[in-house]
């Protein structure tokens, strides 16, 4: 589910009374650091995801040219 970074869903808790009233009563703030903290975790998870992924081609990027510097020094 996308949300964009200035609308968050509201509980039955923040609509019963108003948003405005809601707000002010606190009973907006757990939903909303609940959907923060969800696209905070998303976030990292596919920064982990795109860092791993970099390793691995780093790595095989090195193992293929240390093949080929040993390749052109061992020509007879």
């Amino acid at each position: 589910m996308s949300h964009s970074l200035t609308s968050f869903e509201l509980t039955p808790e923040c609509t019963r009374h108003g948003t405005a009233v809601a707000y002010a009563l606190g009973e907006c703030h757990t939903a909303q650091w609940e959907i923060v903290m969800s696209r905070v975790s998303n976030f990292i998870e596919s920064e982990i995801t795109f860092g791993a992924v970099m390793v691995v081609l780093w790595i095989g990027a090195m193992l293929f040219t240390m093949s080929a510097q040993l390749a052109v020094y061992n020509i007879d």
